[in-house]
């Protein structure tokens, strides 16, 4: 009776440091899943200002790249006007040395006559 005695004492003691490893383990694995969870969280928080960062660029590069094209069609615009008043006053200049020459002409006409 009495080896039984010791036998349940001792089982009892197995039973006990069992009961305290599952609930040290069931412990360690909640810490380690909040862990996870708090990670998990502020990866997704990262990720969303990344993605609005990129958005960002994404809206900046659009504007430049507007801005560049309005740009680029004001050069043009300013040279085709540049162009149109080199013409009119290279058409200026030649009117001007027509009629230099009509003036010419008639002088010298009036001083034949």
């Amino acid at each position: 009776n009495l080896e039984a005695s010791e036998e349940l004492s001792r089982m009892s003691d197995e039973m006990k440091g069992l009961r305290e490893a599952v609930t040290a383990a069931e412990a360690a694995l909640q810490e380690e899943q909040a862990s996870r969870e708090t990670f998990r969280t502020h990866v997704e928080a990262e990720e969303l200002r990344l993605y609005e960062q990129i958005r960002e660029l994404e809206d900046q590069i659009s504007f430049l790249k507007e801005t560049l094209g309005d740009a680029e069609e004001a050069a043009r615009v300013a040279k085709e006007e540049a162009q149109e008043a080199r013409a009119a006053a290279a058409e200026s200049e030649g009117l001007h040395s027509v009629e230099a020459m009509h003036a010419a002409v008639e002088e010298a006409t009036n001083e034949l006559t």
